[in-house]
């Protein structure tokens, strides 16, 4: 017996919405970065069986999909990428190299006002100093309080797991015309 609240089941040859199907498509790509993330920590990071309260609080922070937003960001922008690549895909840096890429900079670039950039600035520097514990990141000293970050080996390995796990999730979706 079919729910009230939800609609009877489609039939095999019904129409489908192409906007609706790109949606699913793009939420299952979301998800499977999400969960391809999750799965390269638990198996080249978060290497600890008995994890204290403070690897547990580091590990969730990393976890988010904030964190690896961020984390790719730093690799984009101080990592082993050439200009060439980023032109080959219409990118380029967002931070000036002389400059150096900082929480505080970043959270400037990701904020919509002034107080949306202090919550985001406390957010990024959580974020780095657990990728710092795990020496995904490290700082280089510029100035008496400045600190640029850095993309280490480490992350770019971890960034290359997490770009070959998410490849085999979506190889797994249907192509947008398998149904046709």
């Amino acid at each position: 017996m079919a729910s009230a609240s939800r609609p009877e089941a489609v039939e095999a040859d019904a129409d489908t919405s192409p906007e609706h199907v790109a949606m699913l498509r793009t939420m299952a790509t979301t998800q499977a970065c999400s969960g391809a993330w999750i799965a390269v920590l638990r198996q080249a990071v978060f290497t600890t069986i008995k994890p204290d309260k403070a690897e547990v609080a580091r590990r969730k922070r990393l976890a988010r999909h904030a964190a690896l937003l961020y984390l790719q960001v730093l690799w984009k922008e101080t990592g082993p990428v050439t200009e060439a690549e980023l032109a080959k895909i219409g990118a380029e840096r967002a931070f000036d190299a002389a400059e150096g890429v900082t929480c505080h900079g970043m959270a400037i670039e990701s904020a919509i006002d002034k107080k949306e950039t202090d919550k985001l600035d406390k957010r990024i520097r959580s974020i780095m100093s657990a990728a710092k514990h795990y020496g995904l990141v490290e700082e280089k000293r510029l100035g008496a309080k400045r600190n640029a970050l850095q993309a280490t080996a480490k992350l770019h390995s971890l960034l290359r797991a997490h770009h070959e796990e998410t490849a085999a999730v979506l190889a797994r979706i249907p192509p947008e015309n398998a149904n046709d």
